[in-house]
């Protein structure tokens, strides 16, 4: 896992009818996310480039998401998940 990455993040569409995803990796390469209306899932996150692929038994299939970490001035790091945004922190705290 990137250790620009390692960490929690909320973000995601504005407009999603869901609401914002949290997202949780740690540095061994695991993932949760969870949102708090639809649940959440978990699993192992591999990373190669600019392209992560989560794996998890609740999927199908492998799924691919490029994936950014910039620096924001006024609100510090921010990942970006298939062009989304996400910044540091928990969408529940």
């Amino acid at each position: 896992m990137p250790p620009q990455v390692v960490g929690v993040w909320c973000g995601g569409r504005n407009d999603a009818p869901e609401g914002h995803w949290t997202y949780a990796f740690t540095r061994d390469g695991r993932f949760a996310m969870q949102n708090a209306r639809i649940g959440s899932l978990s699993g192992y996150v591999v990373a190669s480039g600019h392209v992560m692929e989560f794996h998890s038994t609740g999927l199908k299939a492998p799924v691919a998401s490029t994936w950014e970490v910039r620096a924001d001035p006024v609100v510090g790091d921010m990942l970006f998940l298939d062009g989304f945004s996400y910044v540091r922190g928990s969408c529940t705290s």
